[in-house]
């Protein structure tokens, strides 16, 4: 029995979104929460190099995301053959 996986990697830029009542802040952002977010936020959500979305964090943080560059991999696991 086989079994696929995929793994990405993604380098964004992120900015505080301007103009927005109460998205300037000068406090530090938990990159691990971040990025857990990001992917709560966005779980089927194909990208693309150049690509602006906006995301909301810690409920009042709205933050503009570029996708700055892509990396991934897809492979198959190939399961052992028994006797």
């Amino acid at each position: 029995m086989s079994q696929w996986w995929s793994t990405v990697s993604i380098i964004c830029r992120i900015t505080q979104l301007s103009g927005v009542v109460g998205s300037t802040t000068t406090e530090p952002f938990d990159t691990d929460k971040m990025a857990l977010e990001f992917v709560n936020q966005f779980p089927q959500q194909a990208f693309t190099v150049g690509q602006e979305l906006v995301f909301s964090f810690m409920e009042k943080k709205v933050l503009t995301v570029a996708v700055r560059e892509l990396e991934g991999c897809i492979g198959r696991r190939v399961g052992l053959a028994t006797l």
